[in-house]
């Protein structure tokens, strides 16, 4: 017999994630594609299955191809647009919601875990790759299941649950290799925990080493590699993992975009990085910080006077083990920079924290606080769907205003990191990829189309942190002395196109 008041808990459920979904799926194809989601395009239009596995095991190695297959059997059927492309984060994204709720419920109570559904539901950051073509949703939604499945290993043993939380874990690591921390983290907790029965060890481990098993093609095909190619030369500091957190609270369209961010601390390092942002954006930083810092450390202070407070404990170690193991590797890594996406399964362990902490408060203080959250996040929300400012930039327009501009013999110099897949996927013709010009030799390859033209698009974008600065000077100045300059435009916020012609004679 149901319990009183277990169908009104369900609708609400139901009407949480429903809600998940409709945020999730609003103007999902509205911005155009991205670097990486140009990436996972070129890797998903394959002939077959076993293309899509073979091309991502070749180029990634840490990423495994699992996001990429479902993807390329979602667009068999969809299409390759930017809905659907993005499509199957969304549902993945939705289904986290569910699970954060399973989890906190199991922890905690029913509260909290409507509480943890509802941040999780609204949350920016959540939303923001949610809505994008990439495994980190994915990532999120089966870590999630793992952890469940962990959950109830403690509570019970059987065949079955064994065989579920191997697959969930091993599917975990077909999607990103960072699984291997998070299962360091359960590992960890089950030796702090001093459970003795022997059984539930060997079910945990044998899993682990299972799923690790599986994935032994990828570590061979990554141990393979010189390097690993992350998109980034700069080093890690301290400063990236207190940004993680700052946007696991209001997510990347609060404050400062992340472009401004990556060119200061390339520019001027970490500690006036930091101190820019928080000068120049006080007003609203400031304000979030000392909310959700206020919060953290109240949570941190009840994790420490209720000492046998297992939840507390098994949330705090999940959070900040295997971001700090992930940590500590970018800052001894000279290729691998920190970045926030690569501990973006810490984010639902963060919710249900700061849902826990909430629910020893007051009524009357956490409506308040429940309240400044639900601003902040629409806030951001807001910022995400119809901020250009913090938009995805924008090549789908790039492309089509140099199709509708050049004309026969023109020719272009695309400065912009990655700008092949990205071509590949919005250049129908095929005609720009030649005038792509590499971050490598890129003085050399730009000579070259200047010296066979009569008329150039200069295209320049913001991303060209992985650019030589100098080379990039110098390919300007041989511009400004062999050509006229006709006419300039910012044809967004984020891309230069200046149009440069030789003086008839």
């Amino acid at each position: 017999m149901d319990r009183p008041g277990d169908n009104k808990n369900l609708l609400n459920v139901l009407a949480i994630v429903l809600i998940a979904f409709c945020l999730r799926l609003f103007m999902l194809g509205s911005q155009s594609l991205w670097l990486d989601e140009a990436v996972i395009y070129s890797q998903t239009k394959a002939a077959g299955i076993a293309d899509v596995y073979s091309t991502v095991m070749n180029q990634e190695g840490h990423i495994g191809p699992l996001y990429h297959i479902l993807n390329y059997l979602f667009c068999l059927f969809f299409g390759y647009s930017e809905w659907a492309l993005r499509m199957p984060s969304a549902i993945y994204g939705t289904i986290s919601v569910l699970f954060i709720y399973k989890i906190a419920e199991a922890l905690w109570n029913r509260n909290v875990a409507l509480l943890s559904s509802i941040l999780m539901a609204f949350s920016p950051l959540h939303v923001w790759y949610s809505q994008e073509a990439r495994m980190y949703s994915l990532w999120v939604m089966l870590i999630l299941i793992t952890t469940f499945l962990f959950i109830k290993m403690l509570e019970k043993r059987g065949l079955l649950l064994w065989l579920v939380l191997t697959t969930c874990a091993s599917l975990s690591i077909w999607t990103f290799l960072n699984s291997i921390f998070v299962f360091l983290g359960l590992g960890l907790y089950l030796v702090m925990s001093c459970n003795k029965d022997k059984r539930q060890w060997r079910f945990f481990f044998l899993s682990i080493f299972v799923a690790v098993a599986t994935y032994l093609p990828g570590i061979a095909a990554l141990l393979a590699k010189e390097s690993i190619a992350v998109g980034s030369s700069r080093r890690t500091s301290i400063f990236d993992l207190i940004y993680a957190f700052y946007v696991f609270n209001v997510g990347t369209t609060f404050g400062p975009t992340l472009y401004a961010i990556r060119a200061s601390l390339k520019q001027v390092g970490a500690t006036t990085t930091a101190c820019r942002i928080l000068s120049d954006n006080a007003i609203t930083i400031i304000p979030s910080m000392l909310l959700y810092g206020g919060v953290f450390a109240y949570g941190i202070h009840r994790a420490l006077i209720g000492r046998k407070n297992e939840s507390y404990k098994f949330i705090l170690v999940l959070l900040f083990v295997p971001s700090t193991v992930i940590f500590g590797i970018a800052s001894f890594s000279s290729s691998l920079a920190f970045n926030v996406r690569y501990v973006l399964y810490g984010l639902p362990f963060y919710i249900i924290f700061l849902s826990a902490t909430l629910g020893h408060l007051s009524t009357r203080k956490r409506r308040i606080l429940v309240s400044i959250v639900a601003v902040l996040s629409l806030w951001s929300l807001s910022n995400h769907y119809f901020g250009d400012k913090y938009a995805k930039l924008d090549f789908r327009s790039v492309v089509e205003y140099l199709h509708e501009t050049m004309r026969d013999g023109d020719k272009a110099l695309i400065v912009h990191e990655g700008a092949k897949p990205l071509l590949q996927y919005y250049d129908k013709t095929g005609t720009l990829s030649q005038y792509c010009i590499p971050e490598l030799n890129s003085l050399e390859i730009a000579s070259s189309i200047i010296n066979q033209s009569h008329r150039i698009f200069y295209v320049k974008s913001i991303r060209t942190q992985q650019y030589d600065e100098r080379e990039i000077g110098r390919i300007e100045k041989l511009l400004a002395q062999t050509f006229d300059l006709r006419g300039s435009t910012n044809h967004t916020s984020q891309v230069k196109i200046e149009i440069y012609e030789r003086e008839k004679r």
